[in-house]
């Protein structure tokens, strides 16, 4: 696997060097091409989300494949495509509210697009504009400073700060560094213990006061 997806970072960059600083063409070439970097996207958010390191990489695969899916979205035999690789990369991107806001009203684009063409509902377009309306709300009410009204989905809590502007904008530099700090540490039972402790440590630097899992959730048991 490790040397798969070294084979696949290679082939990604290099195909991102093609396209980059190009004007957008329609050739049957170019939109393999843009398809070719979206692949690279995802499947290198996925390892990093597999491997868990390197999340504040995943970040920036988002934003080239929302450039390149902007693109391809005009063009009919690219929509499946789309649909799966958009799908995919919601399950990749953590911490980025915002930037997530943008991930599913494109994947919501395409699905609508989808739905016109085929001239039926797809089961998971109301899912998708159900969690735009979420991630707006929460994000409405982080920029008006009012935490304690956000709600997230599943049964645990999160500490509300995830969602403010500050701490989206520095997520990334402290994944970074918390890269660095548990370069050594086996990623096995209790590596999450170990995470947001360093977590917190770093984000108080960044002048953000964060509470963990294990705080927001007295009685719960984390391994």
């Amino acid at each position: 696997m490790e040397e798969n997806i070294v084979t696949i970072r290679s082939e990604y960059m290099k195909v991102l060097r093609t396209a980059e600083g190009k004007a957008f063409g329609s050739g049957a070439s170019d939109l393999e091409l843009y398809k070719d970097i979206c692949c690279g996207c995802v499947l290198i958010a996925e390892d990093n989300l597999r491997a868990q390191r390197r999340f504040w990489e995943n970040s920036e695969l988002t934003r080239v494949l929302l450039r390149y899916a902007a693109w391809l979205e005009c063009f009919d035999p690219m929509l499946p495509f789309l649909s799966e690789a958009l799908s995919r990369m919601t399950d990749t991107l953590f911490e980025h509210p915002r930037l997530s806001l943008k991930l599913w009203q494109m994947y919501l684009t395409v699905l609508r697009r989808i739905e016109t063409q085929q001239q039926h509902d797809l089961s998971t377009t109301e899912h998708a504009s159900q969690k735009i309306d979420r991630l707006q709300r929460n994000i409405m009410l982080a920029d008006k400073g009012m935490l304690d009204e956000i709600r997230t989905d599943g049964h645990l809590k999160d500490d509300p700060v995830e969602w403010t502007l500050q701490y989206e904008n520095v997520i990334d530099d402290v994944e970074r560094e918390l890269d660095l700090i548990l370069y050594d540490h086996p990623r096995g039972m209790g590596f999450c213990h170990a995470l947001w402790y360093y977590k917190e440590q770093v984000l108080q630097m960044y002048g953000i006061r964060w509470r963990s899992p294990h705080m927001m959730n007295p009685g719960v048991m984390f391994d």
